[in-house]
């Protein structure tokens, strides 16, 4: 007998909305924001930094001051008598939240289908939970799906990044969870593309000091090739009505089945689809020495890939065109990177992304090929701003790309250099002719 299965949200993407809750800067959120605009930002920080990201301006905002209604957790463990004050205070301020969500919903006169956990530092206690039962979500910055002998969870907590490194994992991923009444506990919906720990750090006897040091640099890259993707594509599934839960605890009698468009999930959830690249596609890029795979955010930058596309025709560079947003569609560009890797044969990737520029950074972390940044709105220097890992190079005119590709593959492929020189040759005869042409014209005594 099949179980039942539920949808986590079940009516049209157009009247779906999300509330998120923060504690710091919300870059979790703003990311969501970028795919669905939320209908409320709610922090237990009065002055939370999220509340100045332009992408959440003009949003509803709530603030209720955590520490001040429920005290210290830190200075009441250890001591129960402290600990069932705290505990008190905090159910009582779970049902503040709850009574301020009633009323917003009421006032507006829309449901509210989900609550995102963006980096908020409180745990959400039973009045909210049942509540909103089931729909509620948290990104987590480790691998759920690693467990302990006694089937527990293995890197759950704060410090779940730092410990699976010091366990010497190779790599670490985010999870994205049903939130329920434990820590870090509910199903995994999802889990984000893997992000490889630097192989010194797997070595024995290293200083904690450096290990931490290099866990806060790690998880920060990790929130934009594995965290945001994920989140994104959480949410945006949601919306859709793709995804559901099971009735039954199928596994280690602690856990549901996620469904994916009526598909069962395993234990770790869906793992980001791939995107099968065609035979005919393989067949033309393998052979060639020098090809050229332009990617853009959006069909509206036409005007700005036909001028790449004339440049790389200047110097006889095959190419094929996407359209694949970094923000939209996370969970497609990570997989498409993932089918291009396994081509033979050189290729550039040329990126073509207005705003906050994350396909660059997104692509040159995960590709193994050579990217170049060429903005439809240059000057763009978020470009140049990824973080340590991401080696994507910037060209501003997009008549010059082809010449630089032409170039770096001038030594492996007779043709190219054949024609930068023949370019180059042209230029110069230009030039002379124009001196002479000059010198005719203005020759003076």
């Amino acid at each position: 007998m099949k179980e039942e299965i539920i949808p986590i949200y079940s009516g049209k993407p157009e009247d779906f909305h999300w509330v998120g809750f923060g504690s710091g800067k919300g870059t979790n959120l703003r990311e969501c924001a970028k795919i669905i605009k939320p209908v409320l930002i709610f922090s237990d920080r009065p002055k939370a930094e999220l509340f100045n990201l332009e992408e959440l301006i003009g949003i509803h905002h709530k603030s209720l001051d955590g520490y001040k209604i429920c005290g210290s957790w830190n200075k009441a463990k250890g001591n129960p008598e402290l600990e069932a004050e705290y505990e008190k205070k905090s159910y009582w301020y779970n049902q503040f939240i709850l009574d301020a969500l009633m009323y917003f919903k009421e006032e507006r006169r829309i449901n509210i289908d989900l609550i995102v956990l963006g980096g908020y530092m409180r745990l959400v206690k039973e009045p909210l939970l049942n509540a909103f039962k089931d729909k509620i979500i948290n990104v987590h910055p480790a691998d759920l799906s690693k467990l302990n002998e006694n089937n527990s969870r293995k890197y759950v907590g704060e410090d779940a990044v730092y410990d699976a490194i010091k366990s010497k994992e190779k790599t670490t991923c985010s999870s994205i969870i049903i939130v329920d009444k434990k820590t870090d506990h509910g199903e995994i919906i999802t889990q984000g593309p893997n992000v490889m720990v630097w192989p010194e750090m797997l070595k024995k006897n290293i200083d904690e000091n450096i290990l931490r040091g290099y866990t806060n640099v790690h998880k920060e890259y990790q929130k934009k090739v594995s965290d945001w993707p994920a989140l994104t594509t959480v949410l945006k599934m949601i919306s859709e009505g793709r995804i559901s839960l099971g009735t039954k605890k199928v596994f280690f009698d602690e856990w549901r089945r996620v469904y994916i468009d009526g598909k069962a999930m395993g234990y770790g959830g869906y793992q980001l689809s791939k995107i099968m690249i065609d035979e005919k596609f393989k067949k033309i890029i393998e052979p060639k020495i020098g090809f050229a795979i332009i990617i853009a955010g959006s069909s509206s930058d036409k005007p700005h890939i036909e001028k790449v596309v004339e440049s790389l025709e200047k110097y006889e560079i095959p190419y094929r065109v996407r359209i694949c947003s970094a923000h939209r569609q996370p969970e497609k560009l990570i997989s498409m990177i993932k089918e291009y890797n396994k081509i033979k044969g050189l290729v550039a990737y040329v990126t073509i992304a207005g705003g906050t520029d994350d396909l660059s950074g997104i692509l040159s972390y995960n590709a193994l090929s050579p990217v170049i940044s060429c903005p439809p709105n240059a000057p763009n220097y978020s470009c140049l701003k990824n973080p340590a890992g991401s080696s994507n190079a910037y060209i501003e005119k997009p008549e010059n790309v082809g010449k630089f590709i032409a170039q770096m593959y001038a030594e492996v492929n007779p043709k190219y250099k054949e024609l930068l020189q023949k370019n180059n040759a042209k230029n110069i005869e230009s030039l002379e002719k124009a001196d002479l042409d000059f010198q005719k014209k203005y020759g003076g005594v």
